[in-house]
C-alpha cells in the first residue's frame, strides 16, 4: 500500500527544530520537498541545485514556494514576533524566479511548531519578475511592516502585480501584523 501524502500543515508541525526557518517546494497533488542548504533562527538558506533539478525533473512546470517564520512572540510577551509577511529576501525569490507562482508563508509558534497561520501570496498576470538591488530592499523594510503592518505591504502589492490574503489557523486571527490567539 502507497504511503499516505501528509498535509503541509503536519509537515510544517512535525519538523525537528520549530525555532529555525525551512524552506520547501510543491508541485500541486506532490508531496512537499525541504530545500534548504542553511538554517538560522530567522533566516534559511535555498539548495539551488535541489531546486534546479526538481525543475528538470517537472519539465519547467510551475510550483509553490513554502516556507515557515518561527514566532517568538509567547517568549517575548507579544512585544515582537515574526510575521507572515515576507521579508526582502522571500519577495526577491518569489519575484525572481518565474516558475514559482504561490508563496505561502506559515507563521508558527517557535516552540510548540503549531501553525498559527498562513499568509498567501500569489503572482497575478500583470506580476513583474524582478530581482532587488540593495537600494530598493531600503525601500520596503521591516520596519515599516513592524509599524505599519499591512497598509505598508499593500502598495508594494499593487506595484508589483501581487494579490495576498492571511489565513487563521482554527483558534487564530489576524490582527495588523500577524497572527495572535483569539481572545
Amino acid at each position: 500500500m502507497a504511503e499516505k501524502r501528509r498535509s503541509p500543515k503536519a509537515t510544517i508541525e512535525s519538523v525537528e527544530k520549530p525555532y529555525l526557518e525551512h524552506l520547501w517546494i510543491k508541485y500541486p497533488g506532490e508531496k512537499m520537498v525541504n530545500v534548504n542548504s542553511w538554517q538560522l533562527v530567522g533566516m534559511a538558506g535555498i539548495d539551488l541545485k535541489k531546486i534546479e533539478k526538481l525543475v528538470q525533473e517537472h519539465e519547467d512546470r510551475r510550483y509553490t514556494s513554502v516556507h515557515n517564520h518561527p514566532n517568538f512572540a509567547t517568549f517575548l510577551k507579544g512585544r515582537f514576533g515574526i510575521s507572515p509577511f515576507p521579508s526582502i529576501w522571500d519577495m526577491d525569490h518569489f519575484l525572481g524566479d518565474e516558475k514559482v507562482k504561490t508563496m505561502i508563508i506559515a507563521q508558527n509558534n517557535a516552540y510548540t511548531g503549531e501553525v498559527e497561520g498562513y499568509g498567501v501570496y500569489r503572482k497575478t498576470k500583470q506580476a513583474k519578475s524582478k530581482k532587488f538591488n540593495h537600494l530598493q530592499k531600503f525601500t520596503y523594510s521591516m520596519a515599516d511592516l513592524v509599524f505599519l503592518g499591512r497598509q505598508a505591504f499593500d502598495s508594494y502589492a499593487d506595484k508589483f502585480g501581487i494579490r495576498y490574503k492571511f489565513v487563521p489557523a482554527k483558534g487564530y486571527q489576524f490582527k495588523r501584523k500577524r497572527f495572535v490567539k483569539h481572545a
